[in-house]
């Protein structure tokens, strides 16, 4: 039955990798950040997604859509790495990037970013916080200025061992569009409190009570720590 259960979720997860397959870049397709500063990261990337999708480790799977699929996705990841491990080709490709348009969301963009979300929240309900950041991940892809996809998939990450940089990350970027939020200042104290950090989790909570005096999470982690101190 636990085998039957992951190869559920790893065909969901093959799903939704294939959904985006035409809108994403080659950074999306080996789950890295434009800004990559070295091909050593670049690699690292690249051989966890080998390990993740090669087709040929998944030859037990019965259903020859989900094979078909794995390969499409692993031809979309080598032509990634091979574009961008080469550092002329990666420059072209950059370019390349620049010269698209930015586009609002479209509607259909927006449901499906929704959808995800929606999936989401329902992986985490379950304690599958893997799962949910994948889907949370989806939804920043196809609409990455709904700050409450980037605040659900810090939440997730922040729940995974040693993914307190990528939570930090992503509740930044929840704060940078919707900064008026007490509720992401004090997720963001609590990831630095988790990471011993006392003081600049003291300045988030402080700040979160500067928007909105109520925040209980923000008085009582306050509190919590002026004992300590006592």
């Amino acid at each position: 039955m636990e085998k039957r259960e992951e190869d559920s979720a790893f065909i969901q997860k093959v799903n939704q990798f294939y959904e985006n397959i035409n809108r994403f870049t080659y950074y999306d397709a080996l789950g890295i950040n434009t800004n990559v500063s070295s091909a050593a990261e670049i690699k690292e990337a690249y051989l966890k997604m080998v390990k993740a999708y090669h087709p040929d480790r998944h030859n037990d799977l019965s259903d020859p859509s989900t094979k078909d699929k794995l390969t499409a996705l692993f031809t979309l990841i080598n032509k990634a790495y091979n574009t961008l491990s080469d550092e002329t080709k990666r420059a072209e490709y950059n370019a390349s990037l620049l010269k698209r348009i930015p586009g609002r969301t479209t509607g259909k963009e927006t449901l499906r970013a929704e959808e995800q979300f929606k999936r989401g929240l329902e992986e985490f309900k379950k304690g599958n916080f893997w799962g949910a950041s994948d889907l949370f991940r989806w939804a920043t892809r196809i609409n990455p200025e709904k700050p409450k996809y980037w605040a659900y998939l810090s939440l997730a990450l922040s729940k995974i061992p040693n993914r307190g940089k990528e939570a930090e990350e992503s509740i930044l970027k929840a704060i940078q569009l919707e900064p008026y939020n007490s509720e992401y200042y004090t997720h963001l104290g609590i990831i630095y409190l988790d990471g011993g950090m006392k003081k600049r989790a003291v300045h988030q909570f402080e700040t979160a009570l500067s928007w909105d005096p109520t925040n209980k999470k923000a008085l009582k982690e306050l509190e919590k720590l002026r004992e300590k101190r006592r």
